[in-house]
């Protein structure tokens, strides 16, 4: 989860009890009215997917980018 998601959270969101467990017919009822409004819930995940990879390859090549700076700098 995005660390601004868990901030967002930690400062004004509220999560009491279970959320997950008997929860299964109401999701899938959610899923069936996305698809019927026309919209691929495989597209959407495919596409999230792409993103936060793109995301975290940015990411992954700034701290390289960072350690070898400071591995040159103290070497």
């Amino acid at each position: 989860m995005p660390e601004k998601t868990l901030e967002a959270l930690a400062d004004h969101g509220k999560v009491e009890g279970d959320t997950m467990s008997d929860t299964y017919v109401d999701s899938n009822r959610v899923l069936d009215g996305v698809s019927a409004a026309g919209i691929s819930y495989r597209d959407v995940v495919d596409h999230l997917e792409a993103d936060g990879l793109a995301k975290f390859d940015k990411s992954w090549e700034g701290l390289l980018e960072t350690t070898a700076e400071g591995l040159t700098r103290n070497s």
